[in-house]
């Protein structure tokens, strides 16, 4: 079939367009044919002769029966052998669009079909080396003077360079550049070919859905204008003029003073915060300095520190009723949960978030974190002025890095039923219906992961504007996991002047930057040492072996367990956690397994197994790590050892909580003697036994390190085939 259909002519001699045109009329109403569809469905234009679009070519008129070898436009006789433009008549075969070679024959100017770039008689694409070719656009493609080729004619519209035509509407000449686009066209070209605009520049242009010239609608799209003609001064098409000196280099300066005065317009209408909610308790009021001191020391060593010296610091609480005396509902909720006393970080943490400063809390795992920053923020949200209906959106923000966490953190809220608050957990491969419906229904606090909260402010599916109470929990890990960018592009649309929370574990270099960007004057306060330590409940040991022998040393483990003991089976890929859950499955254990990539179903349910007791071991990968709050885990296993210390102290922190005891085994091979020096100062931190393989481990390590690095790979590996044989690798 021809391929005359995929594209539209145009000839600068409209006279002659014309008179064949009306030929062509005569000779079909000679045969009797009725064209009055035909002349409504191409209106003549201005001057009298026909116009035919792009992309729609020549449509014959639908009473025509055109049934040449059963295809429109035959190859052997153009239209069809007998009727209608016959070979003989109208368009010969020397002429103009012959009846043999698809439109042309060999010396023709229109179609060349073997040697200036037509369609050729076989493939209706140019041969080799002209326009369009077998392999696409070759070499130029479309540039100002149309598809030029490498040898023969000039292809489609070119300008006959080096050949015998110029091909089909090819004319020499100088291009013109598009008014509008600025797109460069070829001569004969009387619009322009991406936007349409006339040659002269007028604001008549072509439409394809009518066939016809029309006036542009300046109020739709990228065109839109005003009454005037000229584009709104906050059209995307037309930005504000950015300040630059004589050298053109932008002044940031100004640029950055604009910003601010925007910003500061953006919030100046947002209700004020009401952020102080604390009255101190006579007896904690009349605490000596004295007394603040030992109070800490003898809980955990505390510390809290700020940097600005005009805040007074709040005297820590020591008994429930000292916190919450103005709140009775908060006592009552506390009271059901069988509380008896405030752990080291809620005494100090509570009075400090209820009086409105921002605050960081670094302190172990399993030490009520959650609990510290979620009561102040149930306050808080019942505290602000302006009536929860007619707020934007939530009140509380809370940003988790990992989905269990997440869901860790919305029980915790569900179980302190205060004042009807409602909550969403909005998270990845969660039900994603059910989450916007209760987005819509206006909960209070929203509990989210960065990656699904994004999705919902780019959907505009939440309006993060009535924010006042924001948490960061786990940040530590959330930097880890790269969630930092995302973090920052939500603080962009939550008002400066909310209070912020930032709690983690630890306390790295990453933390310190992200707290100083996105808090106001924190109040610093630290549990326990920031130094790497697990927590004194746990019992922590660590056997030296080969690769080969982990799997037996933790077979051994498991026999040794209690009926009533529970395990987490700490790995470092998920193909580990699959395979070693058969070979346990073979040995006729019980377990579950947990890694980023099971659905979040299947990882709701081995979590829901390991609670009720169903199954006793669990293997997961480091996303276990975070966010897993069952009590009565008895026992954590590294079988392998973590990269980082910050990972092996979120680990056996998944036992020991909650004032009981717990136990973690950590298999140490002979790839991971990098870490033995860091993981031996844990040890002696936690008063924890220290193996002579271990020690030895360590003293190879520094002893290698001493001799050049350049023998290290990147991983802290000997390079070089042998290389733990000859440094004396023996274990015993």
């Amino acid at each position: 079939m021809s391929a005359v259909n995929n594209f539209a002519y145009e000839e600068e001699d409209w006279e002659k367009e014309m008179q064949e045109e009306e030929m062509e009329k005569r000779r079909l109403e000679s045969q009797g044919h009725d064209l009055a569809s035909h002349d409504e469905k191409y209106p003549k234009t201005d001057n009298s002769s026909y116009r035919y679009e792009r992309n729609d070519s020549y449509s014959r008129p639908e009473s025509i029966n055109y049934s040449s070898r059963d295809s429109n436009y035959a190859s052997r006789s153009s239209y069809s052998p007998r009727e209608s433009y016959s070979s003989r008549d109208n368009y010969s075969s020397r002429d103009n669009y012959s009846s043999r070679d698809n439109y042309s024959s060999r010396d023709s100017s229109g179609y060349q079909s073997r040697d200036s770039g037509g369609y050729s008689r076989s493939n209706d694409y140019p041969s080799r080396g002209d326009g369009y070719s077998r392999d696409g656009y070759r070499n130029d493609n479309y540039n100002s003077s149309g598809f030029k080729s490498q040898r023969g004619g000039g292809g489609f519209g070119g300008r006959g360079r080096g050949g015998r035509g110029g091909g089909f509407g090819g004319q020499s000449g100088d291009s013109w550049s598009c008014s509008s686009c600025k797109f460069s066209n070829y001569a004969s070209r009387t619009s322009c070919y991406k936007c349409r605009t006339p040659k002269d520049g007028s604001s008549r242009r072509w439409d394809s859905n009518d066939s016809g010239w029309k006036k542009p609608n300046w109020n739709d799209g990228r065109n839109k204008r005003d009454e005037d003609g000229k584009r709104p001064s906050n059209s995307w098409g037309k930005s504000d003029k950015v300040e630059t000196n004589s050298d053109g280099v932008i002044n940031w300066d100004e640029a950055i003073k604009k910003a601010d005065e925007m910003a500061a317009a953006k919030w100046a209408s947002m209700p004020k915060i009401v952020k102080d909610l604390y009255i101190e308790d006579p007896t904690i009021a009349s605490m000596t300095d004295e007394e603040v001191k030992d109070f800490r020391k003898s809980n955990f060593d505390m510390e809290v520190k700020c940097l600005n010296k005009e805040f007074k610091i709040p005297n820590p609480v020591k008994l429930f009723e000292q916190a919450f005396s103005a709140y009775p509902l908060i006592l009552k909720e506390i009271s059901k949960q069988g509380f008896e006393n405030p752990s080291p970080i809620q005494s100090q943490a509570w009075p400090i978030l209820m009086k409105g400063y921002d605050m960081i809390g670094t302190s172990q795992t399993g030490s009520g974190k959650t609990l510290a920053f979620l009561l102040p923020a149930l306050l808080h949200i019942c505290a602000q002025p302006t009536p929860r209906w007619e707020r934007p959106g939530p009140t509380c923000l809370v940003l988790a890095p990992t989905r269990e966490l997440a869901q860790q953190i919305e029980r915790e809220v569900i179980k302190f039923q205060y004042d009807n608050i409602r909550v969403v957990c909005c998270y990845g491969q969660g039900d994603k219906r059910h989450q916007i419906q209760k987005l819509n229904a206006m909960s209070e606090i929203v509990i989210a992961t960065p990656g699904r909260l994004n999705d919902f402010v780019s959907q505009d599916l939440v309006n993060l504007s009535g924010v006042s109470y924001l948490v960061l929990d786990e940040a530590d890990r959330m930097l880890d996991m790269g969630f930092e960018p995302q973090v920052r592009k939500i603080v962009m649309n939550i008002r400066p002047d909310r209070q912020t929370i930032l709690t983690s574990a630890t306390w790295p270099n990453e933390v310190q930057s992200l707290a100083n960007k996105l808090l106001t004057n924190p109040i610093h306060v630290i549990v326990g040492s920031l130094d790497l330590q697990a927590v004194d409940t746990i019992t922590q040991r660590v056997v030296v072996c080969s690769i080969m022998e982990k799997e037996e040393k933790l077979l051994e483990f498991l026999k040794t367990m209690k009926p009533e003991d529970k395990v987490i089976i700490f790995v470092a890929q998920k193909i580990t956690v699959d395979d070693l859950s058969v070979k346990l499955l073979e040995a006729g254990h019980a377990v579950e397994s947990m890694h980023g990539g099971r659905n979040q179903r299947d990882r709701e349910y081995s979590l829901r197994q390991l609670k009720s007791g169903r199954s006793k071991v669990l293997i997961a990968t480091d996303v276990a790590a975070r966010g897993i709050d069952i009590n009565d885990i008895t026992h954590v296993v590294n079988y392998d050892c973590p990269r980082d210390m910050e990972e092996y102290v979120h680990r056996v922190g998944r036992t020991g909580r909650a004032g009981r005891s717990g136990e973690a085994l950590t298999l140490m091979c002979r790839d991971d003697w990098k870490v033995s020096g860091k993981l031996i100062e844990i040890l002696e931190k936690s008063d924890q036994e220290v193996p002579h393989d271990l020690m030895r481990m360590k003293e190879r390590y520094d002893r290698v390190r001493e001799e050049g690095r350049d023998r290290f790979n990147r991983n802290g590996k000997v390079m070089g085939y042998g290389a733990n044989l000859r440094n004396g690798w023996s274990v015993a």
